[in-house]
Parts: structure tokens; C-alpha cells; sequence
């Protein structure tokens, strides 16, 4: 496959991520993967402290403990920090808690023109 058509398909994959439905943003994921790793090594113990996640400075990604498995498994971040667009789709199952924690911190998403949701700080 040539560059121009790896390009292509990077492309469709964007234009084809739902901002109202279940899914992720993948390839946004992954690019923001590539340029903040995660770097450290996963953890080898249960959390001991309430928020059960470990990450290093600057990591888009971050280890996060699942009692149902009992073991760390890698997340992908639900927002760009570069824009603060949302990678998660609204019907995505995890997408209240980004938004409820957002709020809590005084946060809104806003859909703009372009159909996708961003991070602004509510309006007084």
C-alpha cells in the first residue's frame, strides 16, 4: 500500500467517526498515542489508593485497574489536549463520566460547526 493510499484510508477513518454514536476516535487516539507514550511499565500490584490509575507526565494514555478482571488494562485519554475535542462518541458507554467529571470541574462540551464536541469552561 503506497503512502498516498495509507493517507486515504487515515482519512476515511476520521471522516467516518460518529461524534453521536458509540464509537472512539481512533486515529486521533492513536496519533496522540504516538506523539505522548505511556512509557512506564505496566503496574504489577492493585491500586492501593482511591483512583485506580497510573500514568507518567505527559502520557495520553494511562493504566487503569479493572476489579472484573482483576488487572491493569491501557485507556486511550477522552479528550484531544492539544484542542479539547472529544474522542468519545455521545453514545459511547463511558462518555457520561468524562462529562460529569468535566462539569465538576466547571467544563462543558459545545458541538461546533464541524459536528464534533470541545472542552470550554461554562459560561456564568
Amino acid at each position: 500500500m503506497g503512502e498516498t493510499e495509507s493517507y486515504a484510508k487515515t482519512v476515511d477513518k476520521r471522516l467516518s467517526f460518529d461524534p453521536e454514536g458509540s464509537g472512539y476516535d481512533e486515529v486521533t487516539g492513536a496519533e496522540l498515542v504516538s506523539i505522548m507514550p505511556l512509557t512506564m511499565a505496566k503496574p504489577k500490584t492493585k491500586p492501593a489508593g482511591p483512583v485506580p490509575e497510573e500514568f507518567n507526565e505527559g502520557a495520553f494514555e494511562a493504566w487503569v485497574w479493572h476489579p472484573e478482571e482483576n488487572d491493569w488494562v491501557k485507556h486511550k485519554g477522552s479528550i484531544d489536549p492539544r484542542t479539547g475535542m472529544l474522542l468519545k462518541g455521545m453514545k459511547h458507554p463511558t462518555v457520561k463520566e468524562a462529562i460529569k467529571f468535566e462539569a465538576s470541574q466547571g467544563r462543558e462540551f459545545v458541538k461546533k460547526k464541524d459536528g464534533r464536541y470541545y472542552l470550554q469552561d461554562k459560561k456564568k
